[in-house]
């Protein structure tokens, strides 16, 4: 599955396109062929980008809810340098499973409409913040919610997943809006 990801990206990048990578979750234990050989910039952590003279709050989003107290302490230890470190050693079937195993424990995509409201009522109030100070939009992953909201005159985009909605976020060059890849299937 993954190496017809790489494959595909690689062959973009060979196309010119810039491919930029916001890691989150686990994605910190990928090793630096991720980094050099398949994307132009990989990001570690929030970021300010401005484009046509639109600015974008990039974040992957795991850790910012602020009564996500678990999930902030399992952030601490898989993003450790010596925990990584550590998991390098371990052989890549071993690791795999470890990876495989851990984000499954999380894997609950779906929720109760009430719980899915909770995690946008508190995106909106992190994102306020940023928009008042002259953020055009603020784009999150992590929480596998396709959504899209006005706030004062700025977006929060939750741009889903790749996996079951098929979204991401599209930029014409004067606005953002959320779009879902169309297959023949």
């Amino acid at each position: 599955m993954y190496f017809q990801l790489y494959h595909e990206l690689f062959h973009l990048k060979s196309k010119g396109v810039a491919l930029h990578f916001m890691a989150g979750n686990h994605d910190y234990w990928f090793q630096d062929f991720i980094s050099d050989k398949l994307f132009d910039k990989t990001y570690t952590d929030n970021t300010i980008a401005e484009v046509n003279g639109k600015k974008f709050y990039l974040t992957h989003g795991d850790g910012i809810l602020p009564w996500d107290r678990g999930y902030r302490l399992l952030k601490m230890v898989i993003r450790n340098p010596v925990f990584i470190w550590l998991y390098r050693w371990v052989h890549p079937t071993i690791g795999y499973s470890i990876a495989n195993w851990i984000s499954k424990k999380g894997q609950h995509y779906e929720h109760s409409d009430e719980y899915n409201e909770r995690i946008l009522n508190e995106l909106e109030a992190f994102s306020k913040p940023h928009i008042t100070n002259g953020v055009d939009y603020v784009i999150t992953g992590h929480y596998h919610q396709a959504t899209e909201k006005m706030i004062n005159g700025g977006k929060l985009l939750i741009l889903g997943d790749w996996i079951h909605y098929f979204s991401y976020g599209y930029f014409n060059g004067n606005d953002l809006s959320l779009k879902f890849w169309e297959t023949d299937e």
